[in-house]
C-alpha cells in the first residue's frame, strides 16, 4: 500500500490534536500543524525524497529518538563505521556491514534505548 502526503499529513494532524488537548507547549503543536501543512502542500511523495538505497537508514534514523541516535553513532564509532541517516558508512547499509554490528538487517532497528544502552 502506497503511502500519501495527505496520509501523513493527517496523522501530524492527529498528533497535533492529541497535544492541544493536552495542553501541550504551543510551540511543539504548531510545529506539527506547520508539518501537516507542508507535507501536504508538497508536489512530490514524501517517500521519494529520500533515495531508495537510503530508506531503511533513513527511517530509523528519523523514528529514532535523539539518544537512541547518539547511541547508534557510538556504537558504529566503536566499530570504525560511521552511521548516519543515509546510512552506514558508505551510504549503503549492507548486510556485512549490519552483521558487524551484531544487529538484524532490518529497517528499523529498535526505538527501545534500553536495548542499545542509550538513556
Amino acid at each position: 500500500m502506497p503511502v500519501h502526503n495527505t496520509d501523513m499529513a493527517a496523522i501530524f494532524n492527529k498528533v497535533a490534536n492529541l497535544l492541544d488537548i493536552e495542553d501541550a507547549n504551543q510551540f511543539r503543536l504548531r510545529a506539527y500543524r506547520n508539518a501537516a501543512r507542508t507535507i501536504a502542500g508538497l508536489p512530490q511523495r514524501i517517500v521519494d525524497l529520500v533515495p531508495q538505497e537510503s530508506y531503511g537508514a533513513a527511517r530509523h534514523y528519523f523514528t529514532g529518538s535523539k539518544a537512541h541516535n547518539i547511541a547508534v553513532r557510538k556504537i558504529g564509532v566503536k566499530k570504525g563505521l560511521k552511521i548516519t541517516e543515509y546510512g552506514i558508512s558508505n551510504g549503503k547499509a549492507d548486510e556485512k556491514k549490519v552483521r558487524a554490528l551484531n544487529w538484524s538487517a532490518c529497517p528499523i532497528l529498535s526505538r527501545n534505548c534500553a536495548r542499545i544502552g542509550a538513556k
